[in-house]
C-alpha cells in the first residue's frame, strides 16, 4: 500500500472514520461561528454542528447522535485571541 490509500486503510481501522462533508461544513460556517460564538467550542459530526463550552461534551454528544463517525472539532477563537495572530 502507498500513499493516502494506505494511511486512510490505516485510520478507518483505528476507528477513524470522518463525514467528508464535515470539514467542508466546518470551513463554510467558521465566519458565522466566529461572530455568535467566541470563546467556545464547536464540533461538526454527522452534516451536524454542535457548540458550547465543554469539548469534552459535545464530542461525547455528536458520537452519541452518530455513532460510527469521528467528530471534527476545534475552539472557537475570542477577538482578542486573534491580535496575538497577527
Amino acid at each position: 500500500m502507498k500513499g493516502s490509500k494506505a494511511r486512510r486503510r490505516v485510520k478507518q481501522a483505528a476507528g477513524y472514520n470522518p463525514d467528508p462533508n464535515d470539514d467542508k461544513i466546518l470551513r463554510e460556517k467558521m465566519d458565522e461561528l466566529f461572530r455568535k460564538y467566541p470563546g467556545q467550542y464547536v464540533v461538526v459530526c454527522g452534516g451536524e454542528i454542535f457548540v458550547g463550552r465543554n469539548a469534552a461534551a459535545l464530542d461525547r454528544k455528536a458520537r452519541r447522535k452518530h455513532p460510527g463517525i469521528t467528530p471534527h472539532g476545534c475552539p472557537i477563537p475570542r477577538p482578542q485571541d486573534l491580535v496575538c495572530v497577527l
